[in-house]
């Protein structure tokens, strides 16, 4: 008996020893996961999920890209793993080739880091921004594995969701399902597809019922494929089962719907778009990976006329770049308009330049030679002058330099507000502009006016797009002297210990959503002609000046109104279209073209641009592209039948500070502009 205790004590011992061996193991970094199925898009927020062995800690994980200056910047992220052991995490990486750093620790002990690239299984990639990040949830990226982060979608350009098995749709949780929600709201854009499971997709139960546009009501089939293939454009028939493509039907369906079987719009929609916040919502009845689709040879012309994203085969380069190749698309034109002019900044002309290299040349010539012929009466004179006179002309640039550029920091801005008028939802999107007169290091942080707390929201670098100095595509060394990194606040909100050079400027972004924020109201109706009447109230608390109210294509001119102002809108009151009111505002009276000049655009033409690019009839106005901000684009807002109040408001929505000094100062290069989005409004049935 004691035997064979014996025996079997040593195998005891090692499998306790193996247990207390295991609960000590110190957290180390498993795998580390960067974007969705390792891409993500350039100067945009994307996700990074790392898995923790060992015991966890007080664990603090710090994730470091270079932004678009070439500066490193860190995130960090604290608290310990969730039940699956991973830790989610943000990263916004501003070079083409740049290295992904990752370092966990363990209270002050750094316990493991990592990089990409040496340390990846599987290469990320980062897309420019003219190139379409098309996440399809289930089949690149498990449903499991999406982010809890609203921010993390930034750079998708259409999340898509079909197919879906019921027990993986069981897999999404509500904190997932809500960032869906939040991001779409934000601008975001999602296709949803029907088919044999929507019901535990959207139905009552399902987690991505909120985004529906209507109500699940049964599963049919659809037999007549014939206005499927008619939608795409396509003469090859789709090979569909016996009994037709199944199909989800819904009820009380709201939104545009743009195509459907049977005779009627409502007895069986098989594609609509609906406005979801700021964002939206494009629901396919039918599975979108049916086999029936897959050996269509029109399955890429229906994707593309649901997904509607831009790309850079869209493009025809627009009419020259503003000033280099790198900068081809509106977002870097902004960026180079806010920086070109600061207020109490003097610039140094061509003509002045000229002058002063005259002048120069003049003293080290004629100058010269008269004092030593005509003054001292010995040429030796001349050798003296040459020298003294170079220092005193690098004195005076010096001086020059110095006066010119002040001693205080400088900020331009851009702001627009977008305020839906039946939620009273709020989305703010800043561009800005920093000059620093000095090397220096910058604790930022953005704040609205008032005291409400925005429910997502972040500030930021802002990357460039393009291949020249200073984009994001470029694989240069950073521009900064030496390299210096700063760290990006846990909430998002803020940075500190930002680099900037002498007389050297960043560009800077914020973004923010929040709810409760007071609307202009709309009392308007369809005339049957395409136009609308009625009136509109100021209920918003502001000054609205240059106040515009557009509709479809068409816009109306009105009044500036002040807080509680009532403006009358009548169908015959001389409403112009859109592109043409856009053009007499901007346009050059000389231009024989309907699209505006590249060297004349102001930050006020680019703000049109970018508010309706699509609904300007993209590059047939624009002389440049829009890739990088396509979501503040509301042109689909306008195709629903939304009405949109446009104006400008000379009191700025947020404070950019250093530490706790406001950095605002007067300019024209900037301004805020508002959007006041109205309830839909319908075409009376005849």
């Amino acid at each position: 008996m004691l035997s064979r205790l014996l025996q079997k004590l040593p195998p005891l011992l090692i499998l306790i020893a193996a247990a207390h061996a295991a609960a000590g193991e110190p957290a180390s970094l498993a795998k580390v996961e960067v974007g969705f199925a390792g891409r993500y898009k350039l100067g945009s927020w994307t996700p990074v999920v790392v898995t923790v062995a060992g015991e966890a800690g007080d664990l603090r994980l710090e994730i470091t890209a270079p932004d678009g200056d070439g500066a490193p910047a860190t995130v960090s992220t604290l608290g310990p793993p969730d039940a699956s052991g991973r830790i989610h995490s943000l990263t916004r990486v501003g070079r083409r080739d740049a290295v992904i750093r990752c370092r966990l620790f363990d209270g002050d002990r750094l316990a493991d880091q990592w990089r990409s690239g040496r340390d990846l299984d599987a290469p990320v990639r980062g897309l420019p921004v003219a190139e379409p990040l098309i996440v399809e949830a289930g089949r690149d990226t498990p449903l499991a594995e999406l982010p809890t982060n609203p921010l993390a979608y930034e750079g998708v350009d259409a999340l898509v969701v079909s197919g879906v098995s019921p027990e993986e749709i069981a897999r999404l949780t509500n904190q997932q399902a809500t960032a869906i929600e939040q991001w779409v709201a934000s601008g975001g854009k999602i296709l949803l597809g029907g088919g044999e499971h929507a019901a535990d997709l959207v139905g009552a139960d399902g987690p991505l019922r909120t985004l529906a546009p209507g109500e699940h009501r049964e599963t049919v089939r659809v037999s007549n494929t014939g206005v499927i293939e008619d939608y795409a454009g396509s003469e090859e028939p789709i090979d569909a089962p016996f009994g037709g493509l199944t199909a989800a039907r819904l009820d009380n369906v709201r939104g545009v719907v743009e195509l459907h079987a049977g005779g009627r719009a409502v007895e069986m929609p098989l594609v609509v778009r609906t406005v979801h916040g700021f964002g939206s919502v494009t629901y396919a009845a039918f599975d979108l990976y049916d086999p029936a689709f897959t050996n269509w040879p029109s399955r890429e012309r229906l994707w593309s006329l649901l997904l509607q994203t831009r790309n850079a085969d869209d493009s025809d380069g627009g009419s020259g770049a503003l000033v280099t190749s790198a900068y081809s698309d509106l977002s870097g034109a902004l960026q180079t308009k806010l920086g070109q002019q600061f207020a109490g900044v003097q610039s140094t002309s061509i003509l002045m330049l000229v002058a002063a290299a005259g002048v120069y040349l003049a003293l080290l010539g004629p100058g010269a030679y008269y004092l030593g012929k005509n003054v001292t009466g010995r040429m030796t004179t001349a050798w003296v002058a040459y020298p003294l006179i170079a220092l005193a002309v690098a004195g005076a640039a010096l001086w020059w330099g110095e006066q010119s550029t002040g001693d205080t920091a400088r900020l331009n801005k851009l702001e627009v507000i977008d305020i839906d008028a039946a939620s009273g939802r709020e989305r703010a999107t800043v561009w800005g502009q920093l000059l620093s007169p000095q090397a220096n290091l910058y604790d930022l942080s953005c704040e609205p006016r008032d005291s409400a707390q925005p429910t997502i929201g972040y500030l930021s670098w802002c990357g460039l797009p393009g291949r020249g100095l200073g984009g994001m595509q470029t694989s240069a060394e950073s521009l900064l002297a030496g390299e210096v990194s700063y760290h990006t606040d846990a909430a998002l909100d803020g940075m500190t210990g930002v680099p900037i050079n002498r007389r050297a400027s960043k560009s800077l972004a914020a973004r923010w959503l929040m709810d409760g924020r007071p609307s202009v109201a709309f009392e308007l109706a369809a005339t049957g002609t395409g136009l609308v009447e009625g009136v509109l109230t100021n209920d918003s608390q502001l000054e609205l000046k240059d106040v515009k109210l557009i509709a479809g294509n068409w816009a109306w001119r009105l009044p500036d109104l002040a807080p509680g102002d009532i403006a009358s809108i009548d169908a015959s009151g001389s409403p112009a279209r859109l592109r043409t009111l856009l053009l007499n505002d901007f346009g050059d009276a000389n231009q024989t073209d309907r699209r505006l000049s590249a060297n004349r655009l102001t930050a006020p033409s680019i703000a049109y641009l970018l508010m309706f690019y699509d609904a300007l009839g993209g590059l047939d106005t624009s002389p440049l592209p829009d890739f990088r901000q396509s979501r503040v684009d509301l042109s689909h807002a306008l195709a629903a039948g939304r009405p949109i109040l446009v104006a400008r408001s000379e009191q700025p929505r947020c404070d950019l500070r250093q530490d706790v000094l406001d950095l605002d100062a007067p300019s024209d290069a900037g301004g805020t502009y508002y959007r006041f989005i109205g309830p839909p409004i319908t075409e009376p049935q005849p």
